[in-house]
């Protein structure tokens, strides 16, 4: 019958632990496993005894009753280290013979803090139940007595399980990422863009040796980890994928290739990245001469100057005496209209009681329209678009487009599959010059207003909330690109240390040391605070529209000059063909020889040096 122990004490065992599935291994007779079957059913347990079951019972939380003592127990636990299966989904009853548990002569088994296994040690008159784990595999077992119980009384105790929280002190392995392979950098505040999250997690790493009472020796890499072709990883996760270390003291991205072969702790840092960006004026967007009133504001100011207009022409064509000194026609009542709607008045002043009152009204009106929108004009001038929604937008914009230089922006940029990402990246980042820079760079040509600039954003906040003026801070646009998961300390595959690691790292979180580093190392954005308060500097592209109307009143203008010269010059003509038909072809000869360039050029030597004669 082996080391095995009586019906109810394995029964009892595991209904204590809340296990209802397990596998029995051991070399008892047919007829003994029958009897136990039939027990073991009886009370509510689902029982296996073939050896084929232990491969699927990964996903589950199982029990394993084996004995040691069977000659195929070592090949089972040798197999079952191997694959890590001494973890606390599976619940492991190993029996023994003998008092001590040395006894048992257990091989180099991977049972760390995480497992949950017990040894059970038959004698002649009592069974000992012993808790088993080891800190490392480099160290020894460490057990503790459970409870013994009489092989008469067969009943089995329910005990709390002794607390694996204190590794006295021993020394685990782990490695962490710093570019220069300098340890010192871990402790700098002022560490270089690249090193600041493996920066950022090294004080997490400090507190949970301190929670776990263990001492740590670290290693360096100079990268996180990329999968080569053929499967197998460089750099930190490379490291932990031999289980050359314990666990990772940096924080690395939850990616899901990275997961067949690390497990990850907590994620509590997030990663966050994206486009950041100066919104573009609204002046350089729209005419802002137009945006003070609405539609219908202009329309009723419109009605208004009609109405104006109609009234000056009936009282100057219905008076009996002169309305305006001097006198005036429709087109100066239209330049009345106009000029004092301009704020600019006339040379016409009107004498009549009606044509006072109606200037009076619409000089009123005017002021009124001229103040609020002057003042509309002043907070236009200050204001920023909000023309960048997506990135689509962005990827039609002006705005070229610089990237952070780190590990992972090219690598998500290249495995994108949404379409505006791709669009992105081949209309603004791939083969153009100097695309990718570092933070301090990439913030300066951001600064200039013809850039984006993707990076991470609390980088980035950094350096603006150190090189900006207030009112620059003011404006800042933001576009997510892509998603990236948060940060997680990462422990070899199906590591004995998972679980106990993630309870410290929470504690940290919960009692808010967590928050406490990230408000030291990770800057928030920029609040504006003295938007409009400024020296505000008008350009030539805020006064674009203004100067186009002067231009294009300009040229208006002197066409109508040159067209009134001409219908002056031919009415002449016309009236001196009929007075002096002889005199008409001298007078057009002078004329066109007035006008030629030769004379113009004699004009002006004349007007330089009036000691030139000409003729």
């Amino acid at each position: 019958m082996g080391a095995l122990l009586p019906y109810s004490m394995i029964a009892q065992y595991f209904l204590n632990v809340d296990i209802s599935s397990i596998i029995i291994i051991s070399c008892c007779s047919i007829s003994y496993q029958a009897q136990l079957l039939k027990h073991l059913s009886g009370r509510g347990l689902s029982v296996s005894w073939t050896i084929d079951h232990l491969s699927q019972l990964e996903a589950r939380r199982s029990g394993i009753a084996l004995d040691v003592t069977c000659n195929q127990s070592n090949q089972i636990l040798e197999d079952m280290s191997l694959r890590k299966m001494f973890g606390l989904e599976m619940e492991w009853l190993l029996m023994g013979e003998g008092e001590m548990p040395e006894e048992a002569e257990l091989d180099d088994l991977y049972i760390l803090p995480g497992s949950s296994a017990v040894l059970s040690m038959s004698s002649s008159t009592s069974v000992f139940f012993y808790d088993m784990y080891r800190i490392t595999r480099r160290l020894p077992y460490k057990f503790t007595l459970l409870a013994e119980v009489g092989l008469v009384e067969e009943v089995v105790p329910k005990w709390k399980r002794p607390s694996r929280v204190d590794y006295e002190r021993n020394l685990l392995t782990t490695v962490s990422v710093i570019h220069s392979l300098d340890r010192s950098k871990l402790t700098d505040p002022d560490v270089a863009e690249e090193d600041r999250w493996p920066a950022i997690h090294y004080p997490v790493v400090v507190n949970l040796a301190d929670q776990l009472n263990f001492r740590f020796d670290l290693r360096l890499e100079s990268v996180h980890g990329w999968k080569f072709p053929n499967g197998s990883f460089e750099g930190m996760i490379g490291v932990m994928e031999r289980e050359e270390v314990d666990f990772g003291a940096s924080g690395v991205i939850m990616r899901e290739d990275r997961r067949k072969h690390v497990d990850y702790t907590v994620d509590y840092f997030e990663f966050k990245t994206g486009i950041i960006f100066k919104q573009p004026s609204l002046s350089s967007v729209s005419n802002i001469y137009l945006l003070p009133f609405a539609r219908d504001v202009w329309a009723a100011c419109g009605a208004f100057l009609l109405i104006v207009l109609i009234i000056l022409c009936i009282a100057l064509w219905a008076s009996k005496t002169e309305t305006f000194t001097p006198p005036g026609n429709f087109l100066d009542m239209v330049n009345i209209v106009l000029g004092y709607f301009c704020q600019q008045g006339s040379n016409l002043a009107p004498v009549t009681i009606s044509g006072r009152i109606t200037v009076f009204v619409l000089s009123l009106a005017a002021l009124f329209l001229y103040t609020s929108y002057s003042a509309n004009i002043v907070a236009l001038l200050q204001s920023t678009s909000s023309v960048l929604k997506t990135l689509k937008d962005l990827s039609h914009s002006h705005l070229g487009l610089k990237v952070q230089i780190n590990e992972y922006h090219l690598g998500y940029f290249l495995e994108a599959v949404d379409q505006d990402v791709i669009t992105l990246y081949n209309r603004k980042v791939k083969n153009q010059p100097e695309t990718f820079v570092n933070g301090t760079r990439g913030v300066e040509f951001m600064r200039t207003g013809d850039f984006a600039f993707c990076v991470e954003f609390d980088l980035a906040y950094k350096q603006i909330s150190k090189t900006y003026q207030e009112e620059e801070k003011c404006g800042l646009g933001e576009m997510h690109l892509f998603f990236v998961p948060r940060l997680s300390i990462p422990v070899i595959k199906r590591s004995g240390h998972r679980d106990h690691f993630a309870r410290m790292i929470t504690w940290q979180w919960e009692s808010g040391m967590l928050d406490r580093i990230s408000r030291i190392w990770l800057a928030r954005r920029p609040r504006c605070e003295s938007k409009g308060a400024g020296y505000l500097k008008v350009g030539l592209k805020d006064f674009y529209p203004a100067l186009q109307v002067i231009i294009v009143g300009l040229i208006v203008s002197f066409c109508l000059y040159i067209g009134e010269l001409i219908a002056d010059r031919g009415l002449k003509v016309y009236k001196r063909r009929i007075d002096h038909p002889n005199h008409l072809l001298e007078e057009n000869l002078k004329f066109f020889r007035i006008m030629s360039f030769d004379s113009w050029k004699i004009l002006v030597k004349k007007l330089v040096d009036p000691k030139i004669n000409f003729k």
